[in-house]
């Protein structure tokens, strides 16, 4: 299904290459454009449960997001990507507005960067309840000891 807005085409669909979301990904600082292969973004699009992007007139890729659904009623979003000479055209709102229609009467959880909080908040989003903040844990310490022997409470069995 295509979408068309003047200058831009919003595609809800997965036909995308490595090498051009890599150029995109890179752009936002997620790595190098060559981290991104095929088989990394086959794994990324197993693992998503919506995902768009979009494209402006020549057909380059200007934009992307992705969201998970935990199939309980919460919808995370995964990832909003817009190309730096594009970002103030309305790309990011494009992508937003796809994103809620798809999970439409589902909450729907982000957490941007503050220089972003505007955007989403224009778009209906804001904090309910109380306040959270992000925490991030890179993962790429080795874990000391045997997690195969622990126990129900923690403790580690002899």
């Amino acid at each position: 299904m295509k979408m068309n807005t003047p200058q831009y085409t919003l595609h809800l669909d997965r036909n995308l290459q490595a090498d051009e979301f890599g150029r995109l990904a890179s752009l936002a600082h997620w790595g190098e454009p060559g981290d991104f292969t095929q088989e990394r973004l086959a794994a990324h699009f197993a693992a998503v449960d919506f995902v768009a992007h979009v494209r402006d007139a020549g057909g380059f890729l200007v934009g992307y997001v992705s969201a998970i659904s935990n199939g309980l009623g919460a919808v995370y979003l995964d990832a909003l990507l817009v190309h730096p000479e594009y970002e103030r055209e309305r790309v990011g709102r494009l992508l937003l507005r796809a994103m809620l229609k798809h999970f439409q009467n589902q909450p729907v959880y982000a957490m941007p960067f503050v220089d972003e909080e505007e955007v989403f908040r224009s778009e209906g989003f804001k904090v309910y309840r109380r306040e959270m903040i992000a925490l991030a844990n890179r993962n790429d310490v080795p874990t000391a000891g045997d997690l195969t022997t622990v126990d129900p409470e923690g403790i580690k069995a002899g």
